[in-house]
């Protein structure tokens, strides 16, 4: 009998013991804690953040990937297909385009390169404002874009740290690379260029690109051109029910009053592109002036859907 009330003590003494090892290093103070660890999650795995703890994310997508850069205007456009595990792929073409705009850096690769990469996308918990920063794993250099001076994930693996201010990000659902790409270079270049063919009785018409969320393009010599009457697309019930959203890139002809005389879909979303063409042709512009004249004028603008 002694025996086994011995026995029975020696299991309830090593139990107890161990719940108080357990709950002393959970109260053990964060200096005798690691500084930073690295977790690598897996889908389906919950990470809990306790209180005001600085957390940083890091989300490491495979993709084809193709990047074009300006070194004399300084933007950069990233076209990214993703591919699952095992290297499958949805389709042929482009899931997130990416402009960013002023960067400042030593660009390290070709000003256009294409292949497979990895992007990342930089978070910290608790903080709001979108993504930290931004990655790509080339072949042969991490290259790291952030806004901040100093920027909140270590660049130590990293060849090249850039900044930028501001950038866009669209969905394109599969459009064609060389599409997307066209697009958004009209985008960042916003250049205007003189096009005779549009003209009719005047000295000549203009042919320009603007920004997606101002309306305006701006040139040295020819000055903006801005929107004076917007209306927002109406989100089609069809596309709603399907869950169809995205961007629809549209060429506009402005007449000399300007109102939209012409559009065209230059790229489209099939359940979205009538609802992108009743509404830019309500929207109306200032004149554009050439040489002192009303002139027609080719702009190209983008109309996104939820």
């Amino acid at each position: 009998m002694v025996k086994r009330h011995a026995v029975s003590w020696l299991i309830v003494t090593t139990i107890l013991t161990a719940a108080v090892s357990v709950a002393a290093v959970g109260r053990q103070p964060a200096a005798n804690s690691p500084q930073s660890r690295q977790i690598e999650a897996r889908d389906g795995d919950t990470v809990v953040v306790a209180g005001d703890a600085r957390v940083k994310i890091v989300r490491r997508r495979a993709a084809h990937v193709r990047t074009v850069f300006s070194p004399e205007q300084r933007w950069l456009i990233v076209l990214a297909r993703y591919t699952a595990e095992g290297g499958r792929t949805v389709h042929d073409g482009v899931d997130d385009a990416f402009l960013f705009r002023e960067v400042a850096g030593a660009w390290p690769v070709a000003e256009r390169w294409e292949g497979d990469a990895t992007v990342e996308t930089y978070f910290t918990a608790g903080e709001s404002g979108g993504a930290a920063g931004w990655g790509l794993q080339l072949p042969s250099v991490l290259v790291q874009l952030f806004t901040r001076r100093d920027p909140p994930f270590g660049p130590s693996a990293a060849a090249a740290v850039l900044s930028y201010r501001g950038y866009g990000r669209s969905a394109a659902r599969g459009a064609p690379f060389d599409d997307v790409e066209r697009a958004r270079i009209a985008e960042a270049t916003g250049a205007l260029t003189v096009d005779p063919g549009l003209a009719s009785g005047v000295s000549g018409g203009v042919t320009m690109s603007a920004t997606p969320t101002a309306g305006i393009v701006r040139n040295s010599s020819q000055g903006p051109i801005r929107k004076i009457h917007d209306v927002r697309p109406v989100w089609p019930e069809a596309a709603r029910l399907a869950n169809v959203h995205g961007m629809v890139v549209v060429q506009l002809t402005i007449a000399v009053d300007g109102s939209v005389a012409d559009a065209q879909i230059l790229r489209g979303i099939p359940l979205l592109d009538q609802a992108a063409l009743d509404c830019v042709r309500l929207w109306r512009y200032e004149p554009v002036l050439v040489d002192g004249h009303a002139a027609p004028a080719r702009i190209i603008e983008t109309v996104s859907f939820p």
